[in-house]
């Protein structure tokens, strides 16, 4: 019995220190959430060997908190577009996106920092709210005709990078 308490508390570590590092990127809730996930790895790993009762409680209102914390931390749309011009430099507006691509020039022994500025045609926005997270995406069309897929999961507060495809079709 020692051994799955032990495997337990290591997990809510292995979880604890994951969430927390994906919170320093994203919010200060998800910080939180891997600090509670430690903190009942401490406890999993002291208390629950000696009460197996007490653990499975813990485990369980653990588990419980997770599940309300979720839906209250799902992002707004408002947030995906920031998540775009952070990490994609899309600047997207209702039917347009700009993308700004910085490249590096060598001019007269000189280098120089060139922002190359591209609109897109903004083709079609889907958006699939479920309970617990976000998912949206975002197709657009460059000038030469080429199509772009952005797909973001929003979860804890923020967006990640579901689906990236440069140039498909």
């Amino acid at each position: 019995m020692k051994k799955s308490y032990s495997r337990l508390s290591l997990l809510f570590t292995f979880l604890g220190v994951i969430i927390i590092f994906i919170g320093i990127k994203q919010s200060l809730i998800a910080m939180f959430l891997g600090i509670i996930l430690l903190i009942a790895a401490f406890v999993i790993g002291t208390i629950a060997v000696v009460k197996r009762e007490r653990s499975s409680l813990i485990v369980w209102s653990l588990f419980i908190i997770f599940l309300f914390i979720l839906p209250l931390t799902k992002p707004s749309n408002d947030s995906f577009t920031d998540w775009l011009a952070d990490q994609h430099q899309f600047d997207c507006q209702k039917k347009e996106c700009v993308s700004n691509t910085e490249s590096l020039k060598m001019r007269d022994g000189k280098t120089e920092k060139v922002v190359n500025k591209e609109v897109e045609r903004v083709v079609n926005r889907k958006s699939e709210d479920y309970f617990f997270f976000n998912k949206k995406s975002i197709e657009l069309e460059d000038e030469k005709g080429r199509l772009f897929l952005i797909e973001g999961i929003g979860i804890l507060g923020g967006y990640t990078t579901f689906t990236y495809k440069p140039v498909f079709k």
